[in-house]
């Protein structure tokens, strides 16, 4: 996926994220993998960060468990946020034609829609259909230049 994209749950629910303290819509961009020189190699092309698309350098990322936008460069343990921002993208997960983000630091944990739409990480122990429901997505494209949003395939 190329430029700036949203994330929509199972169930057509835009995904909100907390930015310095507020719930809001994040347009983010898929970028390399924070954490690339600390996962397996086998895993290195699934594995994605997402960047604030407005803001360089802030990234998505899981903070006791709930899922927010933070700077890099205002952290004070590097090693950790690059874990903390980066995500293994699985295809076809739980549902065909959506897709899954597991945390690269708590393993078999997926982003999943929360009620209010904000995303947390969860274990997938206790797995059922309203589990798989909120923890698949679709991305689609954001163009500011034609304000209209648009389904992308995937490869």
């Amino acid at each position: 996926m190329v430029g700036s994209a949203q994330m929509f749950s199972k169930s057509g629910r835009r995904v909100i994220l907390s930015t310095t303290g507020i719930l809001d819509v994040v347009t983010f961009l898929l970028v390399s993998c924070r954490a690339w020189d600390t996962v397996a190699e086998d895993v290195r092309p699934r594995c994605f960060s997402l960047m604030d698309a407005s803001r360089t350098g802030w990234y998505v990322r899981h903070w006791a468990y709930n899922l927010r936008v933070d700077s890099e460069g205002e952290t004070s343990d590097l090693p950790l946020f690059q874990q903390d921002s980066s995500f293994i993208l699985h295809v076809d997960s739980f549902y065909p034609g959506y897709y899954a983000l597991e945390s690269i630091n708590h393993v078999s944990h997926y982003a999943r829609m929360r009620d209010d739409g904000s995303l947390w990480v969860e274990p997938d122990a206790y797995y059922t259909s309203a589990y798989a429901d909120a923890a698949s997505f679709q991305f689609h494209a954001y163009s500011m230049l034609r304000m209209y949003q648009l389904f992308l395939l995937r490869d």
